[in-house]
């Protein structure tokens, strides 16, 4: 990941805050204290600034965190932190004495906004294949109010959003539930277009047995070397100890991100995705057949386990150098209307959605930077919807539960004539719909683009879509710039021209179970579960 190497440039996460979202921080550990910064923390189950954890081993998740992006250099400790030189604070918000609801996740994911630059987050909900959900009202503001660029500076609410309207960075672990055949898709946190999440890889450039693979993994970091399994870092009680699994992955890509705040204090959220996708590193793990490489239009390669390769530290702070921001998000939307939403294993639904980019309005897109789909399915089965998105460049991405060889085991115990409402907030470039990266430019010679969907069911019973709206978010500029060179992406073809590539949106629906209203107290670090 050359962190070593973005160091030796200078760069160690000075002036940059990094918060831990989780059940408290060991502060006073010697490897800690030098980093920890009061205003940044908070101790939202007990109400009070003092972020230290609970008695009890069980309460060390986020000191392990905390480790891995601050622990002191050169103090013959513990080791040596990620963004050594970044400000470090703790965010409690799990713990025996609380349970967790939505104005804890609210206040917490809004916590100092004016003073953090990025919150590191290794929870989600329970890693067993069936839970699905994803932020409720006040959390889903905060997430949105945290990291929205503004261009005014001022927001709806009043006053300045994050890093000062550039928007904050929220990173996300991707989740440890792989041996149930858990997909981070089914986690709306992992998944929201406000977050940034990020897989793992293991030493020897392979997915570990426990990850997670969706649409939503932007990169991955490694977890340990080929000597040490697991990552070094910080225990409860001045103590250290090796930390593993993906809620690793968040504090070490929060630590990389802080390295390039550092070179480039000027980037706002989306530009810090260009970079992430422009500079990951897919090389050492293309051997990782098993995990579904593709190359799309843009000529980039994707893996949902692994988004678009690993983090180059070294490069991102090079290229953040002298980085031009991209202009300010630009959305269009479509609200999809069928006539007759069934569907079956023998009767697949096909539909049309002809888009225009919003010419002429303050929402044109003609680069797509993110592609939004919402779908409300009704199906007895829910074991057995698979739901697909095949860009116009016939890039075909699972967005959610495709099939895999434990797909049979799901329809055992899932329940039946369940109604779900499913929001798949899928970005190009972060890659909640990975495989199609941006800057994808829509080609409009005759003012129309229509893009087909399909939804089928690929397993037993009958069900319908009752509801379905996609959106286009992304820019009306000429595309990014890079060392002088303009990036292009994919091309969205255009219904008129036949010699075009087809631009295809092609849902295959697949069991999204969304229990989405469940009761947000069933959050555990993913460490735990």
């Amino acid at each position: 990941m050359r962190i070593e190497e973005a160091w030796k440039a200078g760069f160690t996460g000075r002036g940059v805050s990094v918060s831990i979202l989780d059940d408290g921080l060991d502060y006073h550990h010697n490897d800690l204290r030098d980093a920890f910064t009061a205003e940044i923390s908070f101790d939202f189950t007990n109400n009070r600034p003092d972020p230290t954890p609970e008695n009890g081993p069980q309460f060390s998740h986020g000191t392990h965190c905390a480790g891995i992006v601050s622990m002191t250099a050169n103090n013959s400790r513990c080791g040596v932190g990620a963004a050594y030189g970044a400000r470090l604070g703790g965010l409690k918000m799990l713990g025996e004495s609380q349970i967790v609801n939505d104005a804890i996740e609210g206040d917490a994911l809004a916590y100092a906004l004016e003073h953090v630059d990025i919150y590191s987050v290794s929870w989600g909900p329970r890693d067993d294949g069936r839970s699905v959900e994803r932020p409720q009202e006040l959390a889903a503001k905060a997430l949105e109010r945290g990291a929205k660029m503004c261009l005014a500076n001022i927001n709806i609410w009043g006053d300045m959003q994050g890093r000062n309207g550039l928007g904050s960075l929220y990173v996300w672990a991707s989740g440890n539930g792989g041996l149930q055949d858990d997909d981070c898709a089914m986690d709306g946190y992992a998944s929201n277009k406000y977050t940034l999440t990020f897989g793992i890889a293991s030493s020897e450039g392979i997915s570990p047995w426990y990850a997670e693979g969706c649409p939503a993994i932007m990169a991955s970091v490694n977890e340990g070397t080929r000597k040490i399994s697991g990552m070094v870092t910080t225990d409860v009680g001045n103590r250290c100890t090796t930390f593993a699994g993906s809620s690793a992955a968040a504090p070490l890509a929060a630590s990389i991100l802080a390295l390039t705040l550092e070179a480039n204090p000027q980037l706002s959220q989306r530009d810090v995705q260009h970079l992430i996708v422009r500079t990951a590193d897919p090389t050492s793990l293309m051997n990782s057949s098993a995990r579904g490489w593709k190359t799309n239009g843009a000529g980039l390669h994707y893996s949902r386990f692994f988004g678009f390769g690993t983090m180059n530290a070294l490069k991102m702070v090079q290229v953040a150098q002298k980085w031009t921001s991209v202009e300010g998000e630009r959305t269009c939307s479509k609200d999809i209307v069928l006539q007759n939403g069934t569907f079956s294993s023998l009767s697949p639904l096909t539909t049309q959605i002809s888009f225009e980019g919003c010419q002429g309005t303050y929402g044109e897109v003609n680069f797509v930077e993110r592609v939004e789909l919402a779908v409300s399915v009704t199906h007895g089965r829910r074991g057995a919807v698979h739901i697909y998105l095949t860009s116009p460049m016939a890039t075909r991405s699972c967005l959610f539960r495709c099939a895999t060889s434990t797909a049979s085991a799901w329809l055992q115990y899932l329940e039946n004539d369940i109604h779900y409402s499913h929001l798949s907030e899928q970005c190009m470039i972060s890659a909640p719909l990975g495989p199609l990266l941006v800057p994808n430019k829509l080609i409009f010679p005759y003012s129309l683009v229509t893009i087909p969907e399909t939804v089928r069911i690929t397993k037993g019973g009958s069900g319908r879509l009752v509801a379905s709206l996609c959106r286009l978010l992304g820019r009306e500029d000429k595309g990014c710039v890079e060392d002088g060179n303009e990036r292009k992406g994919e091309v969205a073809s255009s219904a008129v021209n036949d010699n075009a590539p087809k631009a295809v949106l092609d849902v295959v629906v697949f069991d999204p179970i969304l229990n989405v209203l469940t009761d947000s107290s069933r959050l555990l670090p993913l460490a735990e579960r």
